[in-house]
């Protein structure tokens, strides 16, 4: 009973520092790797490196998508993309190098407490950055604590001696029941790192042999599909089509593990005999089996992705494919994201408020809801992102929260267009209208461009709101009067005001607008619009 409950608090330990270090890596890399590596992931060897530095993130997908809206959309980008999804699991295969040379040590045992105590208080510091590293070391030990207990745990739950006459016995049936219950474990903890732990501890302890902890590792792989299944039928955008490659990726991987398991029941025996350092050894298998698998993949990447694009559709909503459910296990990936599809949905607001102002033509209903649709899908992934842990990100997270609102009065002015009918009457309010349609315009090329929205653009709509509002505080007594004299009917005078009051309105609204989403895109000057 005690082995039970060692091993069960043992893998349970595993799991929740894997969680932990994960989560903290992902709050410290997130943007020094988008704006340093994913931005160049065009590049076949940058896409490369982007893989294996996601793995320990456990974000593959997501930084295949962001590097996919840096590289382009087309047959290059995406091609780039699966080669990073098969150096994403390379990467995963670093972890049971760790484990083999660090985490089946037991002369680092007595530090392992001691260093749980340090990431502990370092997680109480007030600097983020420091909290996140604490919490990252916090994990790996307990990841290492983990691996300890299972070392001791497993062989009385193995039961009387290995599995060895089994895979004489019933080689044929054995090998795929390991490696499906290496899958199904896999899924079901959502870690194929935790299962490679697993079969390490195992092998270390003459419980299982090589071939079957080779076995039971390429099961908890092919369990790095799930997300792509998952993808195909909830992205949007770019993430389905890279699923779908990620899907033949990973039958091409399948494929080269079966043959290098039948190989590897050839040479197990000797090897054994040699008495070879059995965890190193599973773990150099399963880096050889995956960079195998990307040799023999970089030469047709092209072709995969050809196929990728022609079997799967995007969604018919370009403006928010940027939208990735994928992006949610990075919220400052989803931020971005988000602030993408809502710097496009306000600059056609402002080009549509436009055209009213310079006289050109009006809004239609249907361009109105489009814009109104667009920020209802940026409002809803937010909520589904939920509430993000990083202070930044929390800050960013308010100020689209405060552009949205604003946004939302820009459609709303947009609907009451008709109060602005009296401009097109007077040729003082003709030229005003026109300054700010102007101005308008120039902002929104500002937001849809890479730089962002320029200073002087709006710099020129904040004057042009202060003017406005002086407008429209010296024009009522001046109406009043007119009216009083029977220079200018009651009704008349009801429509200037009305379309003063629509065009300061606007220019608030544009002017709040404007400064949330120069705020949201500082330091993000090379967010791409694709």
């Amino acid at each position: 009973m005690l082995s039970v409950s060692g091993f069960i608090g043992g893998f349970g330990l595993l799991l929740f520092g894997l969680m932990q270090a994960s989560a903290a890596l992902r709050a410290l890399a997130a943007r020094p790797l988008r704006f340093h590596v994913l931005r160049h992931s065009g590049s076949w060897p940058v896409a490369l490196l982007a893989g294996v530095i996601s793995a320990p993130l456990r974000a593959s997908l997501a930084a295949a998508v962001v590097g996919t809206r840096y590289a382009g959309p087309g047959e290059s980008g995406l091609a780039a993309a699966i080669l990073s999804m098969a150096a994403a699991a390379l990467g995963t295969t670093l972890a049971g190098w760790g484990i083999a040379l660090i985490g089946l040590d037991p002369s680092l045992s007595p530090i392992f407490v001691p260093a749980v105590a340090v990431g502990a208080l370092l997680m109480m510091s007030r600097r983020p950055v420091v909290a996140q590293c604490g919490r990252l070391m916090a994990g790996l030990v307990l990841v290492l604590l983990g691996v300890e207990l299972l070392f001791g745990a497993i062989p009385s739950v193995a039961g009387f001696g290995t599995l060895d006459q089994l895979l004489v016995d019933n080689a044929l049936v054995t090998i795929p029941l390991l490696a499906l219950f290496g899958l199904v474990v896999a899924a079901v903890v959502r870690s194929a790192v935790a299962v490679i732990a697993l079969s390490l501890v195992a092998l270390s302890v003459d419980a299982v042999s090589l071939l079957q902890a080779a076995a039971l590792s390429i099961g908890s792989y092919v369990a790095l599909v799930l997300p792509a299944v998952a993808a195909l039928g909830a992205a949007p955008g770019s993430a389905r089509r890279i699923a779908a490659g990620q899907l033949l990726l990973h039958g091409v991987a399948l494929l080269i593990g079966l043959a290098a398991l039948f190989g590897l029941a050839v040479v197990d025996q000797p090897l054994a005999a040699r008495g070879i350092d059995a965890p190193l050894l599973a773990a150099a298998f399963a880096s050889l089996y995956w960079l195998l698998t990307l040799l023999l993949v970089m030469p047709v990447a092209r072709r995969l992705s050809r196929r990728s694009q022609r079997h799967v559709a995007e969604d018919h909503r370009p403006r928010l494919r940027p939208l990735e459910p994928a992006l949610y296990v990075v919220p400052a990936w989803a931020l971005d994201a988000a602030v993408i599809v809502l710097r496009q949905t306000v600059a056609d607001l402002f080009g549509l408020l436009a055209r009213p102002l310079r006289q050109t033509g009006e809004a239609s209903t249907k361009e109105i809801a489009r814009g109104r649709e667009a920020l209802d899908a940026i409002e809803a992934y937010l909520e589904r992102l939920g509430p993000v842990e990083m202070p930044e990100d929390a800050r960013r997270m308010m100020r689209m929260r405060q552009a949205l609102d604003h946004a939302r009065s820009l459609c709303d002015d947009l609907e009451a267009v008709r109060r602005a009918q009296a401009i097109r009457d007077l040729v003082a309010l003709q030229r005003l209208a026109a300054d700010l349609g102007v101005v308008l315009e120039q902002c929104a090329a500002g937001l849809v461009s890479d730089g962002g929205l320029p200073q002087p653009a709006y710099t020129a709509l904040e004057q042009n709101s202060q003017r406005l509002a002086t407008v429209e505080r010296g024009a009522r007594p001046a109406i009043l009067e007119q009216v009083a004299g029977y220079q200018v009917g009651v009704e008349a005078a009801l429509a200037q005001l009305a379309a003063q009051r629509w065009m300061e309105r606007v220019a608030v609204h544009a002017l709040r607008t404007a400064y949330h989403l120069r705020a949201l895109s500082e330091g993000d000057h090379d967010l791409s619009s694709h």
